[in-house]
């Protein structure tokens, strides 16, 4: 019931998320290299704090949610780009901790951002169509599930039940909501604003 829950109430917070102007370039026909470094370098930012400040505390559940962390593979793309990690703005500690004040945000949060991953192979074959040796070796990130990431996401969503229990769904809920607005807001800030 939770993810079934957690599918419509997050729908329309998701498809908004695609609609965002970084996201859009990305996936249009005319993307360049630049819309694909923006997009990784606000991506960067967000993730590096969320996996850096809330991550961990997800490890006081009881049980092993089994998370690849993604920030190596962002900045082993981002250096490929040659983009400087740590030159990339991140979001202020005290905002990601608003967001995500309570174990229920966090673990909503972790179901946004592993979610976001079944993407990653159908932007790959975009990029890899329009962008071709441009991005060769700098889609670390995006294919860090491979050509099937349904089998991971299978995978998490079983422990994520698991580690869900005993939590409260609504504040589960209100955390993947928070992370995709978040995440819509911090992109707007760092690649529709700056360019």
């Amino acid at each position: 019931m939770l993810l079934q829950n957690l599918r419509k109430e997050t729908a329309s917070f998701h498809a908004h998320l695609e609609q965002n102007q970084a996201s859009v370039r990305l996936m249009s026909a005319d993307v360049t290299l630049e819309d694909y470094k923006a997009y990784l370098s606000g991506l960067y930012g967000y993730i590096k704090m969320y996996e850096s400040v809330v991550l961990p505390r997800l490890e006081q559940l009881d049980i092993s949610l089994n998370i690849q962390r993604k920030v190596p593979f962002l900045e082993a793309d981002l250096l490929l780009l040659s983009c400087e990690p740590t030159q990339i703005p991140v979001v202020e500690e005290d905002q990601i901790m608003a967001t995500y004040p309570g174990i229920e945000s966090a673990l909503g949060g972790l179901y946004v951002l592993e979610g976001s991953m079944l993407g990653g192979a159908i932007i790959t074959r975009h990029l890899q169509k329009y962008l071709g040796i441009q991005v060769a070796g700098r889609l670390q990130y995006l294919g860090a599930y491979g050509a099937v990431p349904g089998i991971n996401w299978k995978s998490f969503l079983e422990l994520f039940c698991n580690a869900a229990v005993n939590l409260k769904e609504d504040k589960i809920i209100e955390g993947a909501k928070n992370t995709y607005q978040s995440i819509d807001q911090w992109l707007n800030i760092m690649v529709v604003d700056a360019t």
